[in-house]
């Protein structure tokens, strides 16, 4: 592994990630954005319940952070454009990759 990737991270989504975030992109919604900032030199998606930070080259996942259920929702509400607004989220990181 490249990087430590502490085991709890605090992600603060912006107004500006809000704007620029596309609905149902799981590259490029607010929190993948947020996360981007955080990992600038890898890759960042966001499934309904996880972040993966993936290799730049390979794809390869490097880390995955679990989603709280706050911070699930409000990727659902910010897909389904349902008002949201600047956030700060805890994210834990899958205990498998501990080892």
């Amino acid at each position: 592994m490249n990087k430590e990737f502490p085991s709890i991270i605090i992600i603060k989504i912006t107004e500006e990630d809000i704007k620029q975030g596309i609905k149902g992109d799981c590259e490029n919604c607010p929190m993948a954005r947020a996360v981007s900032r955080r990992f600038p030199e890898y890759h960042i998606d966001v499934s309904g319940i996880s972040v993966f930070i993936r290799d730049n080259l390979s794809g390869k996942t490097i880390t995955q952070y679990k989603l709280s259920h706050p911070a699930a929702r409000y990727i659902r509400n910010f897909d389904f454009g349902i008002d949201t607004r600047p956030a700060t989220f805890r994210l834990t990181r899958k205990a498998y990759y501990d080892k």
